[in-house]
C-alpha cells in the first residue's frame, strides 16, 4: 500500500508529528497535502537527541518534500555538505541553520535559487566566504553573531541591503583589533542602514558611536548593546548617555555593560517610550539606591529584565522598586 486514505492523511497531519510523517516518506507512503506545508521546525528534536533519523537523512528529505515551505528552523542540524538539499525549496523565506556545520559552498546554493528574508548563521564555524548573501535581493534580518564575519563583509552587505535590512546581529569584526579605525568604519556602515528597526552589537555607550546611531532615531526600535573594549578616546560617557535618549522611538533597551545609577537614571528621563528594559551584570548602585527608583517613572515600561546580581543589588540598596513595578503590573524577569 503505496497511499493512505485522504481521511487519514488528515489525521497524520494534524496529529503526528513532523518525523513521523517522513517516516512514512521514507517508507514510500505518499501524503497528499505534506507537500503544502509553509512552516517546519526540526530544532527542538534535535536539541534533545529525540531524532531517529540522521541529521542529513532529515534534510534530504525535507528538500524533496517540502516544495512549497516558506521557513525551516534547523538550528545545529544537518552535516557538512548536506545542506545544499534546501537549494531544492525555491518559495523559502526564512531559514534558521545556526549552530550549524553548514559550508561555504552549500550557502551559495541557497542564496542563488531562495528568496530568503531571513536567515540566521550564528555560530557556524565552517562560513569564511559571505559573499553568497549578495545574491540575496530583499533580505531583512541577518544574525551573524560569532562568525568570521569580516568588516569587508559588514561594508558590502550595509551597500546591497541599505534600504531592506531591519535587524542584524553582529559580533566582532575586527578579529582582536580594537583600533578606533575599524570602529569608525564599523558604525559609519551601520548607521548607513535607513530601516534598521533592530541592532544587536558590542559597542561602548560614549559619545562617539552614540552620536552615530542617532542616525537612525527615525527607524531604531530595539537596541542590544554589549561592552567588550574600553577606551577613554571614545569620549564621555555621560554624553553617549544623553545622545542615547534621542532615539525617540525606542522601544527595547538591553545593556550588557557597566552603567551608573545616575547614568541610568538620564536613559529613564530621556527615554520615556521605554516598554521593555533588560540590565545584566551593569548596574552599578549608589548607597541610597535613590536614582534607580527612576525606572518606576518609565509609564510605558511592561517588561523588567535583570540577572541575579542586579536584583540583589536594588534589594540591598532598599529601593521599593521592584514592589512599585509589580504593583503596576510590570512583569519582572531574573535570569543567570
Amino acid at each position: 500500500m503505496d497511499k493512505l486514505p485522504p481521511e487519514l492523511c488528515e489525521l497524520i497531519l494534524l496529529r503526528v508529528d513532523v518525523e513521523t510523517a517522513l517516516f512514512l516518506i521514507k517508507g514510500g507512503i505518499s501524503l497528499p497535502g505534506l507537500q503544502d506545508r509553509l512552516h517546519l521546525d526540526l530544532w527542538q528534536k534535535w536539541r534533545y537527541g529525540v531524532s531517529s533519523f540522521t541529521k542529513c537523512e532529515h534534510i534530504m528529505l525535507v528538500g524533496k518534500t517540502f516544495t512549497r515551505l516558506q521557513k525551516l528552523i534547523l538550528g545545529s542540524g544537518g552535516c557538512a555538505g548536506g545542506h545544499a538539499y534546501l537549494s531544492n525549496l525555491k518559495n523559502l523565506r526564512v531559514l534558521n541553520v545556526a549552530g550549524s556545520p553548514i559550508t561555504d559552498r552549500c550557502l551559495h546554493k541557497i542564496c542563488a535559487s531562495c528568496p530568503l528574508e531571513d536567515l540566521d548563521i550564528k555560530i557556524c564555524p565552517n562560513l569564511r566566504d559571505f559573499s553568497s548573501l549578495l545574491r540575496l535581493d530583499n533580505l531583512k534580518r541577518l544574525n551573524v553573531y560569532r562568525t568570521k564575519f569580516s568588516l569587508e563583509d559588514l561594508k558590502a552587505m550595509c551597500r546591497k541591503f541599505k534600504d531592506t535590512l531591519e535587524y542584524l546581529k553582529l559580533w566582532s569584526v575586527d578579529n582582536g583589533d580594537f583600533s578606533h579605525k575599524i570602529d569608525r568604519i564599523k558604525w559609519n556602515c551601520i548607521s548607513s542602514l535607513t530601516k534598521l528597526r533592530e541592532l544587536d552589537t558590542p559597542c561602548p555607550i560614549s559619545e562617539r558611536w552614540m552620536r552615530k546611531l542617532t542616525n537612525l532615531s527615525d527607524c531604531l526600535e530595539i537596541l542590544k548593546l554589549t561592552a567588550v573594549h574600553w577606551s577613554i578616546e571614545n569620549g564621555d560617557i555621560g554624553v553617549g548617555i544623553e545622545l542615547l535618549c534621542e532615539l525617540r522611538n525606542l522601544r527595547v533597551l538591553l545593556l550588557r555593560l557597566r552603567i551608573r545609577e545616575s547614568e541610568l537614571k538620564i536613559i529613564c528621563k530621556g527615554a520615556k517610550n521605554i516598554e521593555d528594559l533588560s540590565l545584566y551584570k551593569c548596574l552599578i548602585l549608589n548607597n541610597s539606591g535613590e536614582d534607580i527608583s527612576e525606572i518606576a517613572n518609565l509609564l510605558c515600561l511592561r517588561h523588567f529584565r535583570m540577572d541575579i546580581y542586579t536584583s540583589r543589588e536594588i534589594k540591598k540598596s532598599g529601593s521599593d522598586l521592584l514592589d512599585r513595578l509589580e504593583n503596576r503590573g510590570v512583569k519582572l524577569y531574573r535570569y543567570q
